[in-house]
């Protein structure tokens, strides 16, 4: 077995066509396999947001597509300026999650986007003022140190809890606690660690696709009313990735 480039090796991506607003700024690609690619989008590239009931908001939209190979994605940066689309149906102060992702958000995707949807991007909350903001979305968001409130004494062990002993109640409260917030930490951490950045795409000779992902947890506050709505997203999307090739036998 052997690692062979692709045929386009020297080759970068596509930005998607027929999109109002939406560019190459900059990219830049050789022989070897390090690629950096800056897609813009103007003050008309405007994904539609649809209300999905009292639940949620969403939108997303397909903005570049990476060539056949092994896609590793070495790091992500955006900038943009979010603005409604128009004053009907959203809220002046609407908060939305920001991601980029190998796949579309759906409508269930509310305040959480997970996965596929934002494995180029950690989502980031923006909430809107007066109806526009203006924020950087960078991935690696910082994971705060846990205060040791145990009593215990840590080592390179877990000790065995006695089955069918006697614990107090608040006992057992602690012990909860304790692993809902090993939990919190450990997915935080695989978040960190799964969207960096350093993430392949095991394209083949299928190409991997990038999506801008728009969610929201509408709720009562009904922060997209009845209709549905856009969020203009003028600004730079930074990428830097490597073509790595695939394998053949």
């Amino acid at each position: 077995m052997e690692l062979d480039r692709p045929p386009n090796a020297r080759t970068v991506g596509t930005v998607t066509a027929g999109v109002t607003g939406l560019g190459l700024g900059q990219e830049y690609g050789g022989d070897g396999p390090l690629r950096f690619t800056q897609i813009t989008m103007d003050s008309t590239f405007a994904p539609t947001i649809t209300r999905n009931g009292t639940t949620s908001a969403y939108g997303s939209q397909k903005i570049y597509t990476f060539p056949s190979g092994q896609i590793k994605l070495l790091g992500a940066y955006a900038r943009f300026v979010l603005t409604r689309g128009e004053t009907t149906n959203m809220t002046s102060g609407a908060a939305f999650y920001v991601s980029l992702g190998s796949a579309a958000v759906i409508s269930t995707d509310a305040a959480t986007i997970v996965d596929t949807k934002c494995d180029f991007l950690s989502p980031q909350l923006a909430t809107l003022s007066g109806g526009t903001v203006t924020q950087n979305f960078i991935n690696k968001t910082a994971v705060t140190i846990m205060t040791d409130s145990s009593g215990g004494t840590a080592n390179d062990t877990i000790a065995a809890i006695t089955a069918g002993g006697a614990y107090a109640q608040a006992d057992l409260t602690a012990l909860k606690n304790a692993a809902a917030t090993w939990t919190a930490k450990i997915n935080q951490l695989i978040r960190n660690v799964g969207s960096s950045k350093f993430v392949a795409y095991d394209g083949g000779a299928t190409a991997p696709d990038l999506y801008v992902n728009i969610s929201n947890s509408n709720g009562a506050s009904a922060q997209v009313a009845t209709g549905n709505s856009s969020l203009v997203m003028h600004g730079v999307v930074n990428l830097v990735w490597m073509n790595e090739g695939y394998l053949t036998t």
